[in-house]
């Protein structure tokens, strides 16, 4: 597969307010008590033939970085992983001892796909979802799955 990657630049920024709308049910990311913007972060894109096919914004803080979102429109081809490696790389980069993500409960194949790359679960945040959603309403009650949505996991890789 002939996928290219690269750093977000200005020209992105309406595409990704869109694409976050798309995957994220707003332009907003409510995790851990913090409003993420996401077309406003760094990160990278994957692209296909010139086609945008996957995302990953993060954050850097003191001496940490933090995924905020990461979607991939082709699964199971190692493009979220390629995009998570860039991020790794960027940390180390920048001296930060640790990368790491805030997902929910619910979110079956964040957690599997996470724990593959050897982040570790450190933290778990019961009923925490219930705070987002006074920020983001229309965060829903039940998952796709079948599970409720209601507590935030943390996850870190230390670098």
């Amino acid at each position: 597969m002939n996928i290219t990657y690269r750093k977000i630049n200005d020209s992105d920024r309406e595409w990704i307010e869109e694409f976050i709308k798309e995957h994220w049910r707003s332009g907003q990311v409510v995790v851990h008590k913090t409003v993420y913007a996401p077309g406003e972060l760094q990160g990278f894109v994957a692209q296909k033939e010139g086609r945008n096919v996957g995302l990953i914004t993060y954050v850097f803080e003191s001496d940490s970085c933090e995924i905020v979102t990461l979607n991939s429109v082709i699964e199971d081809r190692g493009i979220g992983s390629h995009l998570v490696d860039l991020v790794k790389k960027e940390a180390i980069t920048n001296n930060c001892g640790r990368l790491w993500l805030v997902t929910t409960n619910d979110n079956i194949k964040c957690i599997y796909f996470y724990q593959r790359l050897c982040f570790r679960l450190t933290s778990i945040f019961p009923n925490a979802v219930d705070y987002s959603r006074k920020i983001k309403p229309d965060i829903p009650m039940v998952a796709e799955n079948g599970l409720p949505i209601r507590d935030e996991l943390e996850f870190t890789l230390y670098l």
